[in-house]
């Protein structure tokens, strides 16, 4: 019932492109065999911008199938449509970048292509398999490399090169294997010459600071003051294991680790700066909502509350206050968005400070993004930061609340969803 709220209201699956129709399923799967991967059986399903499918995922029980491994992540285009799509399996951080590269420098070639055949494209960082963490620390440049499934690529290339030949070459035209190959080109890819499907590969430069989903879950933070790595996992066996391998070049932290923020802070990656909420106060509202609604989280289930918002919001409040599950954080950052809403300049501390850390406003857009991600997975509770940011994890956690808070999200993220650039602006 969960997921369905989030459908219905288009927080789930509004960016995703249905290939509904047996050619684009055919397409696909023809895709699908040319990487080596497994078939689906589905007539009907959804893909991302990276092709990858949430059906396709529950049918084979392998949330990771659209890959040869992690290190080795593919991405399938079968329509210009994934363009506009949004990227629900990111395997690191910077796939999103990787996404819009794509589509901006080969929009045409994608429309030209896709009217014929499926487009696959394999991240490639000269790494095989990634076989212990500090791998990733290796990361350097790498390529985004593209294949066509009818390798019309390849063939364009041919037919050109023959078509050179015939043009320059003295006495070509005596040439009978020339002629034939020509003509044998035309015949099965008909006249590629001034078709735009030309698609070299992409290079993209160091990423300092990412997150992957290899080991489980892995802050790769090495743009950094000290001049040290640091990598955060979110697995303690993953980080076990990596214990001792490399270690004088890199520290090794779990993001329960009740050091981690003391360094980051040290690092200059975060802030508890105040000032970054005079143009955000929309960030402290929302925090205050998650605090109220978790404080009667066991009480509201026997309450039948109003229809209307407002009433039901102050009947909420009335709940908690005589609950006295509120937490002093919550009255602390009441007062504190009304002193930002005057223009004030209000000073915290303590717990309050806690619940207000952000990424430093120095760091670039890239930087913010994986901090935000790292955040949202230790200190805060905070729903639009973790639909933004983490929309993976947003929706696990979203099935563990109850109905009520669930309607509270959906409200809360339909307001302010395209808030992400002032976010990381």
């Amino acid at each position: 019932m969960s997921m369905n709220k989030l459908i219905e209201s288009g927080l789930f699956g509004n960016r995703l492109v249905p290939v509904d129709t047996p050619l684009m399923v055919d397409r696909y799967n023809a895709t699908l065999t040319d990487i080596g991967l497994p078939n689906t059986r589905l007539t009907a399903f959804h893909i991302d911008g990276w092709g990858w499918s949430p059906q396709i995922a529950d049918e084979l029980g392998d949330q990771f199938y659209l890959s040869h491994g992690l290190a080795n992540p593919y991405g399938i285009i079968i329509t210009p449509e994934q363009k506009e799509a949004s990227i629900y399996m990111p395997y690191h951080s910077f796939d999103w970048d990787i996404h819009q590269r794509i589509f901006q420098e080969y929009e045409r070639q994608i429309s030209d292509i896709t009217t014929q055949c499926g487009i696959w494209f394999e991240v490639d960082q000269d790494v095989t398999a990634y076989r212990s963490p500090q791998d990733l620390l290796m990361v350097d440049v790498f390529k985004v490399r593209f294949t066509t499934v009818d390798r019309v690529l390849e063939a364009a290339r041919e037919q050109r090169a023959l078509i050179n030949r015939f043009n320059e070459e003295q006495k070509a035209w005596m040439d009978e294997s020339l002629r034939d190959a020509i003509i044998q080109s035309s015949e099965q890819h008909g006249d590629l010459r001034f078709r735009s499907i030309e698609l070299s590969d992409i290079p993209f430069g160091r990423y300092g600071n990412f997150h992957t989903l290899a080991f489980n879950g892995l802050y790769v933070l090495r743009s950094l003051p000290s001049g040290k790595s640091v990598l955060v996992f979110a697995d303690k066996e993953a980080m076990a294991k990596a214990d001792g391998e490399g270690r004088s070049a890199w520290d090794a932290y779990h993001l329960e680790d009740p050091r981690l923020m003391s360094v980051l802070m040290a690092e200059g990656l975060i802030s508890s700066n105040i000032g970054y909420y005079k143009d955000k106060q929309f960030l402290i509202h929302i925090l205050t909502g998650t605090i109220l609604r978790q404080a009667i989280r066991d009480d509201i289930q026997h309450i039948n509350l109003p229809d209307d918002p407002r009433s039901r919001d102050r009947v909420i409040q009335g709940l908690a206050l005589k609950s006295g599950k509120l937490p002093d954080v919550y009255f602390d950052l009441e007062r504190l968005e009304k002193e930002l809403s005057r223009g004030a300049n209000p000073t915290a501390g303590g717990t309050l400070n806690e619940k207000l850390i952000h990424p430093a406003e120095s760091l670039s857009a890239q930087d913010k993004i994986v901090i935000w991600h790292l955040l949202s997975n230790t200190v805060l509770d905070h729903v639009l930061i973790n639909y933004l940011f983490d929309k993976s994890g947003f929706f696990r956690s979203f099935s563990e609340r109850n109905e009520t808070e669930q309607d509270w999200v959906v409200q809360v993220i339909l307001e302010h969803r395209d808030k992400f650039n002032q976010i990381i602006g």
